[in-house]
């Protein structure tokens, strides 16, 4: 049986954001309820053989590579930032 993560939920008061859709930001938020039906039927012993897990298994390796691409992303233009006004400062 694999050991799926949990991961807490965040609240941010996101909605009405320029430059992205409310609705781009829901299909985001629906990786933890994923998560959360991945472990359900692990749990209930209906993974193995069930193409439905294998889609879900799918599309969450598709969700979580995403999260980490924006990650990242932020993380290398949040150091740009800091490093150019760390040069002006100076």
């Amino acid at each position: 049986m694999t050991t799926t993560p949990s991961y807490k939920p965040r609240n941010f008061p996101l909605s009405g954001l320029t430059g992205i859709s409310d609705r781009t930001l829901e299909m985001h938020f629906e990786t933890n309820l994923l998560t959360e039906r991945l472990a359900e039927l692990d749990r209930d012993g209906k993974a193995a053989k069930n193409s439905a897990y294998a889609e879900m298994k799918r599309h969450l390796s598709y969700e979580y590579g995403g999260m980490i691409l924006h990650a990242n992303v932020n993380r290398q233009e949040v150091g740009e930032r800091l490093l150019r006004a760390s040069r002006t400062a100076k």
